[in-house]
C-alpha cells in the first residue's frame, strides 16, 4: 500500500522543497495533506406514528427513483487507493510546477530521490528517504574537488552528476513531510469503510427510549471530502434481516445515498427513500391470529436535502416520516505529528 504512494510522496517532497525555497508557507498541518479528510457519522430514524394516509402533506410518491451515475458503496476490503485518489490529485497538473515527474523510465541523475517506479519497495517511507539522503551526502562528500570550480563546473556531461551538486539534507520539515505522507497512506487504506467507533451512541439510546421513534441506520466512515463541484455520492441502506425484510418490490425499508462536499463550508446532501408494503393503505384492526393482508407495494417517501454544516457540531435534518442526525469531524492527527509541527513552529522552522 505504501509503495503506491511513494511516487506521489517524492513529488510532494520536491514541491514542498521548492515552495520552501521560494517562501511559500503552510499555515496548518492539514495543508500538508493531499485531501481534506473527515469522519462522518450518520443516524437515520423513523417515526412509527406517521403514515402517508394520516398526513396532509402528500408524502407518498410514485415516480421513478433516480440514482447518480457515480454512485459508490462502502468497501468491505481496503480499496484501490489509485481509484480513490484519482480526483484529488492530478499528476499532470502538478508536475509542471515541481521538479521532475514521478513515473520515470530511469533514475534522474540530478535528483537521486526521483527513482523509476519499479525501484520502490514496501520499506518504511521515512527510512527510504533517509537512506537516499545519506548515500547522496557520502557520495557528494567523497567527490567534491578541493580546487576552485571552473566556469563549466555546473554543467553535466552526458547526464553525469556534477561534482559540486548540492546534497539534499533531511531537515525536520522534510522528515515531517515523510511522516505526513505515511499517515495519509493509512487514511486512504481505511477510506469508505464502516467504522466501529461511534460518537452518537447516547443520541441513539435517547431515540430508542421514545416509543414512537426507531433508529434504522447508524453508520460512521472516513473519507477525503471533495469540492462542491465534484460530489462522491455514497450508497446507504438499512440492514436487511428477518425483522426487516425486503419489501414486495425488492427494496430495503430505507435506502438512498449521501454526498459530503466542502467549499467555504461543509455541505451534506442526503437523498433517502422510505419503502413499506402498506403505503397508501388505511390502518385496520385485525385479530392477533389473522395473517397480514397483502399490500399494494406501490410508492415511497423521499427525503432530499442539502444542508450547510460546521464540523464538530451535531446537525438535524427533518422530515415528517424520517429524521437524520449527522456529525462531521476533521480527522485527528497522531500525537507525534502534532508535536513535530509544534516544534517547527516554536523554532521558526516551519516553512
Amino acid at each position: 500500500m505504501i509503495a503506491r504512494h511513494l511516487p506521489r510522496f517524492v513529488l510532494v517532497l520536491f514541491c514542498a522543497l521548492s515552495s520552501t525555497a521560494w517562501g511559500a508557507a503552510a499555515d496548518d498541518l492539514e495543508d500538508l495533506l493531499e485531501a481534506r479528510w473527515f469522519d462522518i457519522e450518520l443516524v437515520v430514524f423513523e417515526r412509527l406514528d406517521v403514515l402517508d394516509v394520516n398526513s396532509s402533506e402528500g408524502l407518498r410518491l410514485t415516480g421513478p427513483r433516480s440514482w447518480p451515475d457515480n454512485l459508490s458503496r462502502f468497501y468491505d476490503n481496503p480499496p484501490d487507493t489509485d481509484t480513490i485518489t484519482a480526483r484529488f490529485y492530478d499528476f499532470d497538473t502538478v508536475a509542471f510546477e515541481c521538479l521532475g515527474y514521478p513515473e520515470l523510465a530511469e533514475p534522474d541523475p540530478l535528483h537521486p530521490m526521483l527513482q523509476p517506479v519499479n525501484e520502490f519497495s514496501d520499506a518504511s517511507l521515512r527510512a527510504r528517504a533517509e537512506l537516499e539522503v545519506e548515500a547522496t551526502t557520502l557520495e557528494a562528500a567523497s567527490d567534491v574537488s578541493t580546487e576552485a570550480p571552473s566556469a563549466d563546473a555546473d554543467v553535466a556531461v552526458d547526464g553525469a552528476v556534477p561534482q559540486n551538486a548540492p546534497a539534499m539534507v533531511m531537515t525536520p520539515y522534510l522528515r515531517l513531510l515523510a511522516d505526513v505522507a505515511e499517515f495519509e497512506t493509512s487514511l486512504y487504506a481505511g477510506a469508505f469503510q464502516p467504522s466501529g467507533e461511534r460518537t452518537l451512541i447516547n443520541e441513539v439510546k435517547a431515540l430508542n427510549r421514545q416509543r414512537h421513534l426507531r433508529p434504522i441506520i447508524h453508520t460512521r466512515w472516513r473519507q477525503p471530502v471533495p469540492p462542491r463541484s465534484e460530489p462522491m455520492p455514497l450508497y446507504l441502506s438499512a440492514a436487511v434481516n428477518e425483522s426487516a425484510p425486503l419489501t414486495e418490490r425488492g427494496f430495503a425499508k430505507l435506502e438512498g445515498f449521501v454526498s459530503v462536499t466542502v467549499g467555504r463550508y461543509l455541505h451534506v446532501a442526503p437523498t433517502l427513500w422510505y419503502h413499506a408494503d402498506t403505503l397508501g393503505m388505511q390502518p385496520i384492526a385485525l385479530p392477533a391470529s389473522a395473517h397480514a393482508i397483502p399490500g399494494t407495494g406501490d410508492g415511497y417517501m423521499a427525503l432530499k436535502e442539502s444542508r450547510r454544516m460546521r464540523s464538530g457540531e451535531l446537525h438535524y435534518i427533518d422530515h415528517p416520516k424520517i429524521g437524520v442526525l449527522v456529525r462531521i469531524d476533521p480527522v485527528t492527527f497522531p500525537a507525534h505529528l502534532l508535536e513535530a509541527w509544534e516544534a517547527l513552529e516554536s523554532t521558526d522552522g516551519a516553512p
